[in-house]
């Protein structure tokens, strides 16, 4: 797979003379997202076993760093902004967030294990393992885990998968299928999850019903996104078509397939929505940060790709803090689609384009947000400008320190 993806096209595709690619960019997508060609960027991987690959990523000189930057939380963003639910307000209505996701996993954990509350959640990694339900320090996969690790899991996995994955399939099937719960229990968690944001599920009902009639869900850039599948019109002729064998077993398979299929169109509008908007506050801040660049020549560097809604840029080492307040500003200002919660956007950068790693990848992206111990400034703080610049001298050093080791 890492042949066919990544390493022959890039191969066929790379200049000699200039050892670049010069990719297509396009928005052709069903979902109005950017899409990518000779070769296809958008697939870069920052987990699993191909992440080597963004080392491939360069900035363009020796004095310049890869820049990138990534909203947070966006998709979950624009649910609240457009569905209205108070929960989704509550947390981002502000800066910094809220965190969304240790209540939806005490809700969702209950089902499997009652004795969870979110109070529990919330201060478990300053519990002791004794004060605990057993069933909470112990992985899916019988890895056992300490109070504070618990924590982490299950909120990343029960928490942040739910409020990720409910919004485009309807259910929690994905969460329960890696907890191994049964269908029933998957069920009653997926009731208790939309009992928690109700406003927003009715948003989630109301977009879909609106659907079954004209088939489309409209963009803030006024694309549309047509899904004639989701619509009453298809629905009930698709079922004629069974129910003219008279048969009532032909019958009763139509409507599981007709059933399968229309559920599947209305997650599919949904995920449009989402999706394409989070495209739209993409594509304007590319060119928004563009013009800016090309207004402020004291900022030297350029927009050099996007990866779905990550915007990767090449700046040079003294200007990288006054470019990241500049495109963070950029990326935060987008009034006609977002107007009443915050957008906000976080900032990575390394002299690759890899994920860091202190031993394995010491030249790759760190997250300014959640800095590394090894840099000094403590474990996953944010930096502060001055921090920012000594991570960069860091990154430079390091560099230098490993071309004289080879």
């Amino acid at each position: 797979q890492r042949m066919k993806l990544y390493l022959t096209p890039y191969l066929l595709l790379t200049d000699p003379e200039t050892g670049r690619m010069y990719p297509e960019l396009s928005s052709m997508l069903a979902t109005r997202r950017m899409a990518c060609s000779n070769p296809n960027a958008q697939q870069l991987a920052k987990r699993g076993e191909s992440t080597y690959v963004r080392g491939f990523y360069l900035p363009d000189a020796e004095e310049e760093v890869m820049v990138s930057l990534d909203w947070s939380q966006v998709e979950l963003v624009e649910i609240g902004e457009f569905s209205g639910d108070p929960e989704f307000a509550k947390a981002y209505g502000q800066l910094p967030y809220q965190d969304l996701h240790l209540g939806t996993a005490a809700d969702v954990l209950a089902v499997a294990i009652p004795e969870v509350t979110f109070d529990m959640m919330k201060n478990m990694h300053n519990m002791k393992a004794e004060d605990l339900p057993p069933k909470l320090l112990v992985k899916p996969n019988g890895e056992l885990l300490t109070p504070s690790n618990a924590k982490k899991f299950w909120r990343t996995e029960v928490g942040k998968g739910s409020n990720f994955n409910y919004w485009y399939s309807g259910a929690l099937s994905t969460v329960g299928d890696k907890l191994g719960w049964k269908s029933s229990q998957m069920w009653e968690a997926t009731e208790r999850y939309r009992a928690r944001f109700p406003v927003a599920e009715q948003w989630r009902v109301n977009t879909i019903e609106q659907a079954r009639w004209d088939g489309k869900v409209t963009l803030p850039d006024h694309h549309t996104r047509v899904r004639y599948e989701a619509t009453y019109e298809w629905i009930n002729i698709t079922q004629r078509m069974f129910d003219a064998y008279q048969s009532p077993a032909i019958t009763r398979f139509g409507n599981e397939i007709v059933r399968a299929i229309k559920n599947r169109a209305g997650n599919q509008l949904i995920n449009a929505l989402i999706q394409g908007t989070s495209a739209t506050l993409a594509k304007r801040s590319i060119l928004a940060i563009r013009a800016a660049l090309a207004a402020n020549p004291d900022i030297r560097g350029r927009f050099k790709m996007a990866i779905h809604d990550e915007l990767v840029f090449s700046i040079h080492k003294e200007d990288v803090v006054a470019f990241i307040a500049l495109a963070k500003a950029i990326m935060a200002d987008h009034p006609t689609i977002v107007k009443n919660l915050k957008l906000y956007s976080t900032a990575s950068i390394g002299l690759t384009f890899e994920p860091f790693h202190e031993t394995k990848v010491p030249l790759g992206q760190i997250e300014l947000d959640e800095a590394p111990a090894c840099l000094g400034f403590g474990d996953g703080v944010a930096l502060n400008d001055n921090q920012i610049n000594e991570t960069i001298a860091y990154l430079f050093n390091k560099r230098t320190e490993m071309r004289k080791a080879a």
